[in-house]
């Protein structure tokens, strides 16, 4: 039996996943709707966000992200977060492959 295209593709998205893995990005604080747009200005197709300036949510991705009146940008990779950045140039580098 002859694999078909299909199967092709879908080696080839495991292939990405494998070289580009998905990050998980949380923008939470006073300033986060203007950080998000600033994060919106790149080219990020292996990124997933979420992002409040609020701290009630209900969202758990945004549970206990609020630090007094600051503006955090957490980088995460399955479902593990690294140290909060409070710039965009910062949390790029943290997603630079």
């Amino acid at each position: 039996m002859v694999p078909s295209g299909p199967y092709y593709s879908n080696w080839g998205i495991l292939l990405l996943y494998h070289l580009y893995p998905a990050f998980e990005v949380v923008v939470a604080g006073s300033e986060a709707k203007e950080t998000m747009r600033s994060l919106d200005d790149h080219f990020l197709p292996n990124v997933i966000f979420a992002g409040s300036d609020q701290s009630k949510t209900g969202l758990p991705l945004l549970e206990n992200r609020f630090i007094g009146g600051e503006t955090n940008i957490y980088v995460c990779r399955d479902r593990v977060c690294k140290m909060p950045v409070k710039t965009v140039a910062e949390a790029l580098k943290l997603m630079d492959n």
